[in-house]
């Protein structure tokens, strides 16, 4: 995973840490796109979670559906937890929209904008579920995005 994130920004990479321990806790075998989420909703510091929270998604109530969607997977080790397929292409979306806009590093909008632009994902699901509409997330971290660009 180190090489996946090495161009991360510190605050991406803490999102992914969580992620982990997300996953772990609930004896996943993998991260998925769900646990990326929890993430970067936790982390109530990262410009990603103020994204969500400007419409109105709950991060708790986000955290209880994953919860109660997973578990299916026991993880029975303590080695480190592998990216399911879903979260390594969600990396590479990220990677290649902070290319487009010239970043140096990717942070938690693209990994958000990243996530939200797959038309299908367990990340996608919870969010319908918790009565989220992935388009306006789109938007909202477009818009943040733009101004990122306007601003440099």
């Amino acid at each position: 995973m180190a090489e996946l994130i090495s161009r991360f920004t510190n605050e991406a990479r803490h999102v992914f840490a969580l992620a982990q321990e997300y996953a772990a806790r609930h004896n996943q075998n993998e991260i998925g796109t769900e646990h990326l989420l929890v993430a970067l909703l936790e982390d109530k510091s990262s410009e990603a979670s103020q994204a969500v929270a400007t419409l109105g998604v709950d991060p708790k109530a986000v955290e209880d559906l994953v919860a109660r969607e997973g578990g299916s997977k026991l993880n029975g080790s303590n080695k480190e937890l592998e990216l399911s397929q879903e979260v390594k292409d969600v990396i590479q979306a990220a990677i290649l929209e902070a290319q487009r806009k010239n970043f140096a590093y990717v942070g938690t909008k693209e990994l958000l904008l990243a996530l939200v632009q797959q038309d299908s994902n367990a990340a996608i699901a919870v969010l319908n579920q918790a009565g989220a509409q992935p388009q306006m997330f789109r938007q909202t971290v477009r818009e943040m995005l733009a101004d990122d660009v306007a601003g440099v």
